[in-house]
């Protein structure tokens, strides 16, 4: 059953686009924490590498698409589940998400970005779920989780 998901998951992705000789993820694969504007440079770095991408927001995933001009690239809204945990599902309500991440940790040049993470995660839940990111340690592919810029607390006023 594994087998036929990961298969099926292969038609949701796109296929690698090799637009640099010998392009490859490896040396910089793994899991980055990045601000938005530099995860976002990234994962356009490694499709261009040969990276096959997908982009999982908690933002309306037709604007993300748009205002990332991300037109050959699968873009999904992920849910929170509470507690530091999220899923993707499909309309019928299907979960994505463990085949995104064995598709992740068995095949090269996989690249997923999460982005906007910290609007649906309190900054406890966010640092136990990069943590549980980065255990995940994909060898050939990248997990970019892309962040805002920190905003500065102002104080209340009384």
């Amino acid at each position: 059953v594994l087998l036929y998901a990961i298969w099926k998951y292969h038609i949701f992705l796109p296929e690698p686009r090799k637009e640099e000789e010998g392009g490859s993820l490896r040396p910089n694969s793994g899991v980055k924490v990045l601000p938005r504007d530099e995860a976002m440079a990234e994962f356009y770095t490694s499709l261009r590498s040969g990276g096959r991408g997908i982009c999982i927001t908690s933002r309306d995933p037709e604007a993300v698409k748009e205002e990332m001009d991300l037109k050959n690239v699968p873009v999904v809204a992920m849910e929170n589940l509470g507690k530091g945990k999220i899923d993707v599902k499909t309309k019928d309500g299907k979960s994505l998400l463990p085949f995104i991440i064995a598709d992740m940790l068995m095949n090269k040049d996989t690249v997923v970005i999460l982005d906007g993470v910290e609007e649906i995660f309190s900054e406890e839940e966010q640092t136990e779920f990069i943590n549980e990111m980065k255990a995940l340690n994909p060898e050939d592919s990248m997990l970019i989780i892309s962040l805002s810029e920190k905003k500065e607390k102002t104080p209340a006023s009384a």
